[in-house]
């Protein structure tokens, strides 16, 4: 983990909406583009506050590593679009994508079914008040046959971030 591994997930609302946010200008990384809510997983939630030179990846546990990659990817839908824990469902692994806009870096792919309607992540996320607002500047929500017969001719695919056309590709080759 001492290169950061991204999170994405394709959030699926109860009605089979898929979640998308608008990236703010400020942000790192595909700013200005749509994208799934993720980030990366956190080595500092298992070895504490620690610089990554003092991290010696041989004296981590395995199984919580392994936790942080499916915690991280919960608490990043939480804080970028407001949806409490408790309406999301246990991280479903679809793949890993290497993005080649930032030289190659992993991305673990996840599916997260949640139990509310796409009506009401948008009035969630519209509040306001998630940790992360400040990293998006707006939501849209599309049905998940729009979704997964998108192609590059689709006017979001165009302006979409690579992560997350890695996300909608695996999700392509997924059993719903």
């Amino acid at each position: 983990m001492s290169d950061a591994l991204g999170v994405g997930a394709l959030l699926l609302s109860l009605d089979n909406y898929v979640t998308f946010q608008m990236r703010s200008l400020d942000c790192g990384e595909a700013c200005g583009m749509w994208d799934v809510p993720g980030g990366h997983a956190e080595p500092k939630e298992i070895v504490g506050k620690k610089l990554m030179t003092e991290i010696d990846i041989d004296d981590m546990d395995s199984a919580k590593i392994t936790n942080e990659i499916y915690d991280s990817i919960l608490r990043e839908v939480v804080d970028e679009v407001n949806v409490p824990m408790k309406c999301l469902s246990d991280p479903l692994l679809m793949g890993i994508c290497r993005n080649n806009t930032s030289a190659g870096r992993p991305s673990a792919e996840f599916l997260i079914r949640c139990s509310l309607k796409s009506n009401e992540i948008r009035d969630l996320y519209l509040q306001g008040n998630q940790a992360e607002a400040d990293e998006s500047t707006c939501i849209r929500l599309l049905p998940l046959d729009e979704v997964l017969n998108m192609t590059g001719e689709h006017e979001m695919w165009k302006n979409m971030a690579p992560s997350s056309k890695g996300c909608i590709t695996l999700a392509k080759h997924f059993k719903f």
